[in-house]
Protein backbone atom coordinates (compact mmCIF):
# COMPACT_ATOMS: atom_id res chain seq x y z
CA UNK A 1 0.00 0.00 0.00
CA UNK A 2 1.38 3.42 -0.91
CA UNK A 3 2.06 6.02 1.80
CA UNK A 4 -0.81 8.22 0.52
CA UNK A 5 -3.24 5.30 0.58
CA UNK A 6 -2.13 4.40 4.09
CA UNK A 7 -2.69 8.00 5.30
CA UNK A 8 -6.15 8.03 3.73
CA UNK A 9 -7.10 4.69 5.30
CA UNK A 10 -5.82 5.66 8.77
CA UNK A 11 -7.52 9.07 8.68
CA UNK A 12 -10.82 7.66 7.48
CA UNK A 13 -10.67 4.91 10.11
CA UNK A 14 -10.73 7.57 12.87
CA UNK A 15 -12.86 10.24 11.18
CA UNK A 16 -16.36 9.32 9.98
CA UNK A 17 -17.16 12.83 8.71
CA UNK A 18 -14.39 13.54 6.19
CA UNK A 19 -13.13 11.88 3.05
CA UNK A 20 -9.58 13.21 2.97
CA UNK A 21 -8.70 11.77 -0.48
CA UNK A 22 -9.23 15.03 -2.42
CA UNK A 23 -6.82 16.85 -0.13
CA UNK A 24 -4.09 14.21 -0.08
CA UNK A 25 -4.27 13.33 -3.78
CA UNK A 26 -5.16 16.67 -5.38
CA UNK A 27 -4.63 19.42 -2.79
CA UNK A 28 -8.35 20.25 -2.80
CA UNK A 29 -10.55 20.75 0.25
CA UNK A 30 -11.81 17.43 1.64
CA UNK A 31 -15.35 16.17 1.26
CA UNK A 32 -17.21 16.69 4.57
CA UNK A 33 -20.50 15.05 5.54
CA UNK A 34 -21.94 16.50 8.74
CA UNK A 35 -25.63 17.17 9.21
CA UNK A 36 -26.02 18.07 12.89
CA UNK A 37 -25.31 21.81 12.74
CA UNK A 38 -27.03 24.97 11.60
CA UNK A 39 -24.76 27.09 9.44
CA UNK A 40 -24.90 30.85 9.05
CA UNK A 41 -25.34 32.57 5.69
CA UNK A 42 -22.38 31.97 3.36
CA UNK A 43 -20.84 29.51 5.81
CA UNK A 44 -19.49 26.13 4.76
CA UNK A 45 -17.82 23.30 6.65
CA UNK A 46 -14.14 22.92 5.82
CA UNK A 47 -13.32 20.08 8.24
CA UNK A 48 -15.07 18.05 10.95
CA UNK A 49 -13.75 15.49 13.42
CA UNK A 50 -14.66 13.64 16.61
CA UNK A 51 -12.71 14.98 19.60
CA UNK A 52 -12.60 14.90 23.40
CA UNK A 53 -12.49 18.10 25.43
CA UNK A 54 -13.52 19.66 28.75
CA UNK A 55 -16.59 21.88 28.48
CA UNK A 56 -18.81 21.69 31.51
CA UNK A 57 -17.11 18.35 32.24
CA UNK A 58 -15.30 15.87 30.01
CA UNK A 59 -17.11 15.38 26.73
CA UNK A 60 -16.67 13.43 23.56
CA UNK A 61 -17.89 15.89 20.97
CA UNK A 62 -17.52 16.91 17.35
CA UNK A 63 -15.27 19.71 16.21
CA UNK A 64 -16.18 21.62 13.08
CA UNK A 65 -14.11 24.17 11.26
CA UNK A 66 -16.03 26.40 8.90
CA UNK A 67 -14.96 29.36 6.84
CA UNK A 68 -16.29 31.57 9.69
CA UNK A 69 -16.18 29.68 12.99
CA UNK A 70 -14.83 26.84 15.08
CA UNK A 71 -17.70 24.84 16.54
CA UNK A 72 -17.81 22.27 19.29
CA UNK A 73 -21.01 20.28 19.00
CA UNK A 74 -22.94 17.65 20.90
CA UNK A 75 -26.62 16.84 20.46
CA UNK A 76 -27.34 19.31 23.30
CA UNK A 77 -24.54 21.90 23.10
CA UNK A 78 -23.15 24.00 20.29
CA UNK A 79 -20.33 26.35 21.26
CA UNK A 80 -19.03 28.65 18.54
CA UNK A 81 -15.87 30.71 18.34
CA UNK A 82 -15.49 33.21 15.53
CA UNK A 83 -12.28 32.57 13.59
CA UNK A 84 -11.39 36.24 13.92
CA UNK A 85 -11.34 35.80 17.74
CA UNK A 86 -8.81 32.94 17.70
CA UNK A 87 -5.39 34.22 18.77
CA UNK A 88 -3.57 30.88 18.79
CA UNK A 89 -3.90 27.43 17.27
CA UNK A 90 -1.11 25.04 18.13
CA UNK A 91 -0.36 21.35 18.24
CA UNK A 92 0.39 20.42 21.86
CA UNK A 93 1.35 16.81 21.12
CA UNK A 94 0.48 14.10 18.57
CA UNK A 95 -3.07 13.77 19.87
CA UNK A 96 -3.85 17.25 21.26
CA UNK A 97 -4.49 20.61 19.64
CA UNK A 98 -5.17 23.91 21.43
CA UNK A 99 -7.19 26.96 20.45
CA UNK A 100 -7.07 30.24 22.36
CA UNK A 101 -8.99 33.47 22.34
CA UNK A 102 -8.49 36.37 24.75
CA UNK A 103 -11.02 34.76 27.14
CA UNK A 104 -10.82 31.06 26.37
CA UNK A 105 -8.37 28.18 26.10
CA UNK A 106 -9.63 24.88 24.68
CA UNK A 107 -7.51 21.76 24.38
CA UNK A 108 -8.93 18.99 22.25
CA UNK A 109 -7.77 15.39 22.04
CA UNK A 110 -8.25 13.16 19.03
CA UNK A 111 -6.37 10.72 16.85
CA UNK A 112 -2.84 11.57 15.77
CA UNK A 113 -4.15 11.07 12.22
CA UNK A 114 -6.62 13.95 12.68
CA UNK A 115 -4.69 16.61 14.67
CA UNK A 116 -2.47 17.74 11.75
CA UNK A 117 -5.48 18.31 9.50
CA UNK A 118 -7.27 20.49 12.05
CA UNK A 119 -4.09 22.56 12.31
CA UNK A 120 -3.47 22.74 8.54
CA UNK A 121 -7.04 23.67 7.61
CA UNK A 122 -7.32 26.26 10.39
CA UNK A 123 -4.17 27.99 9.19
CA UNK A 124 -5.22 27.80 5.54
CA UNK A 125 -8.49 29.54 6.40
CA UNK A 126 -6.70 32.16 8.52
CA UNK A 127 -4.30 32.80 5.65
CA UNK A 128 -7.21 33.19 3.26
CA UNK A 129 -8.81 35.66 5.67
CA UNK A 130 -5.53 37.64 5.78
CA UNK A 131 -4.99 37.21 9.52
CA UNK A 132 -1.57 35.54 9.43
Amino acid sequence: MSEKNELICKHDQYNPYVDIQKYIREGLLPEVTYEHVTLEDFESIIYAAPISTFIEGFLVVDFLLTNQRCLICTPDIQRAIQLSDVTLCKIVNDETIEFRTEQLKIQMSTSSYIVPYIYIFFHLIQEHMGKI
